[in-house]
C-alpha cells in the first residue's frame, strides 16, 4: 500500500469532528462511501473562501494550506487506485 499519512491525519481530523456531531467514523481502507465522503470534505476545504479563510490568510499561509490539501488529494487518489475504488472527483 502508498503512503498516506498526510490522508491519515485529514482523516483524524474529520473523525475528531464526526465525534462531536454525531458523524460515523472514516476508517482506512476506504470504501466506495467513505471515498465520496473524503472527497467532499476536500473540495469543501479547498473552496476559495475555506482556503484562504474569508480572506484572513496571508499568501504564504494559502499557499502552504493548498500544499497540504493537494498533497491529501494525490494521496487519497493513489489509495483509491490501490484499493480499487473509484477515484472521486474534487469539486469545489
Amino acid at each position: 500500500m502508498t503512503k498516506i499519512e498526510n490522508l491519515r491525519n485529514f482523516i483524524q481530523d474529520i473523525n475528531r469532528w464526526n465525534n462531536i456531531t454525531g458523524g460515523t467514523d472514516i476508517t482506512i481502507p476506504l470504501n466506495e462511501n467513505t471515498a465520496k465522503d473524503i472527497a467532499n470534505h476536500l473540495g469543501s476545504r479547498l473552496s476559495p473562501e475555506n482556503l484562504a479563510c474569508d480572506g484572513e490568510l496571508s499568501y504564504s499561509q494559502i499557499k502552504s494550506k493548498l500544499k497540504y490539501l493537494n498533497n491529501i488529494e494525490l494521496e487519497f487518489h493513489k489509495h483509491c487506485d490501490s484499493v480499487g475504488i473509484t477515484r472521486q472527483e474534487i469539486l469545489y
